[in-house]
């Protein structure tokens, strides 16, 4: 169970992680004693404090609890971000206004897992998904701002694997096309 210390409180668990950030309400010490107090209490058999930097736990050792450090696993931060695609992430009807791709898609049975190509499409302002050099199904224009901003901020889409392929109808030829839910990495 994932909670906040707020809502935590009369509650307890057999193990628990509490999580302190960088200057989490350092500037009110008393408060956040209490706030610590209740988070340390819930935990019937196993306490687990993540802090970095170590400033973050120093009020509390005038707490009166010993303070055991494990600096055998330290972590660096993760620079990565992953998107899954979710049915507004994806244009819908790009299958059923593309002969070529519905019949290519049709012979080669894309599977979950199936690593594809992220391409900018300039000309429909979208990302094309691509499989051996064909155009498998676009992205919406929503989703593609979502990229555009994510890559603006230094991320580089890296491997793109279909995570779940769905069937959507199409009212408008009157026919079921594959949609593909791609998770870039």
């Amino acid at each position: 169970m994932v909670s906040t210390i707020h809502r935590s409180k009369g509650k307890e668990f057999d193990e628990v992680h509490v999580v302190l950030q960088r200057d989490h309400n350092q500037r009110n010490p008393d408060y956040f004693k209490r706030l610590c107090y209740v988070a340390l209490s819930r935990a019937k058999s196993q306490l687990h404090i993540h802090t970095l930097p170590r400033q973050s736990f120093q009020i509390l050792e005038s707490l009166d609890i010993e303070v055991r450090e494990h600096t055998a696993k330290i972590f660096t931060p993760v620079n990565k971000r992953i998107l899954i695609m979710q049915l507004e992430d994806v244009y819908l009807s790009y299958l059923s206004r593309n002969n070529d791709s519905r019949n290519y898609i049709s012979k080669t049975k894309i599977m979950a897992g199936t690593t594809v190509q992220l391409k900018i499409n300039k000309q429909a302002s979208r990302f094309s998904l691509i499989h051996n050099n064909t155009v498998i199904g676009e992205t919406s224009k929503k989703f593609t701002g979502k990229l555009q901003q994510s890559m603006s901020k230094g991320y580089v889409m890296g491997e793109s694997k279909v995570e779940y392929v769905a069937k959507w109808f199409c009212d408008e030829k009157k026919q079921y096309n594959d949609i593909f839910y791609v998770k870039f990495f």
